[in-house]
């Protein structure tokens, strides 16, 4: 299991992912770095992490 400093960092990546992912979606699409269905995916993924990061801080803060 990850430290409560080591999941806070992850979800900081995930935020910095998430971020760019947003703000660009239609740049990375333009330029077919991705297909709408796999960014989508990799979106989804990293916001499923994201919930579940929050959850176990959550439960070492209590």
């Amino acid at each position: 299991m990850m430290t409560l400093e080591e999941l806070k960092a992850r979800m900081e990546e995930l935020k910095g992912h998430l971020t760019f992912h947003s703000r660009f979606f239609s740049m990375i699409l333009a330029d077919e770095m991705a297909t709408e269905a796999e960014l989508l995916k990799a979106i989804d993924e990293m916001l499923d992490e994201y919930i579940e990061l929050s959850k176990q801080i959550k439960e070492l803060q209590s």
